[in-house]
This record gives C-alpha cells, sequence and structure tokens, in this order.
C-alpha cells in the first residue's frame, strides 16, 4: 500500500497510548481519550485519515470491542472539526446465524447499535 503512496496506519489495542513507530500506536480501548488523541496526532502528522477498518472485534468475545469501543471511535470522529467524511468499515465475524445456526458470537450483534445510529 505504501508503494502506491497510501499511508495505512495500525492501532493496536493496549494498556496505553503509544506511537510504537511512524505509522503504528497504539491505544487503551477502555479510554475515549485515546481515541481523540490519535485523530489529533494524525491529522497534525498531516495523516488524516479517510478511510478507518475496524477489526477489533474479530475473534474476540469482549462486548466492549463490539459496542463500546466503536461508540466511543465514532464519537471522536464527530468532534474533528472541518473533517470531511470519513468511510468506517466495521468488521466482524458470526454477526448473523445463516440457516438456522446457532450464533457462535451473539456478542457481535452489539455492535450493530454503534453502527446503525452513526451519522
Amino acid at each position: 500500500m505504501r508503494s502506491s503512496g497510501a499511508a495505512p496506519v495500525c492501532v493496536r489495542r493496549g494498556d496505553a497510548w503509544a506511537q510504537i513507530s511512524e505509522f503504528e500506536y497504539s491505544i487503551c480501548p477502555g479510554q475515549p481519550a485515546h481515541y481523540d488523541q490519535l485523530l489529533a496526532t494524525l491529522n497534525e502528522r498531516n495523516l488524516p485519515p479517510d478511510r478507518i477498518v475496524y477489526a477489533w472485534a474479530m475473534n474476540n468475545g469482549d462486548a466492549d470491542a463490539a459496542m463500546v469501543c466503536p461508540a466511543w471511535l465514532t464519537q471522536a470522529l464527530g468532534r474533528l472539526s472541518g473533517a470531511k467524511p470519513i468511510d468506517v468499515i466495521y468488521l466482524s465475524q458470526n454477526l448473523f446465524c445463516i440457516q438456522g445456526e446457532a450464533c457462535a458470537a451473539p456478542e457481535q450483534a452489539l455492535m450493530l447499535g454503534a453502527v446503525m445510529t452513526a451519522p
């Protein structure tokens, strides 16, 4: 991606806010201020996101990763002043039951609340 001029940034779940490398960060999912700090830092570095792929809920039975974190991300994006529209893609696994199968991860359905109410 970088060879084509894109500047993808990876944000990992961690215990604290940290810039790990030029294009890698760590935030504590339970700290709403970290989402604001991340977006502000990216804007200061002239790396404002135009697309976000949220994958923290993949293979994770954590209800916060499915509902609370997407809500905090959406709120932080809403606080950006003068920002252009940003595409946010939320990835989930086992969100829907197919052909009567039992849902293996019903907590994934919590993500729909944050996603469906986002502007």
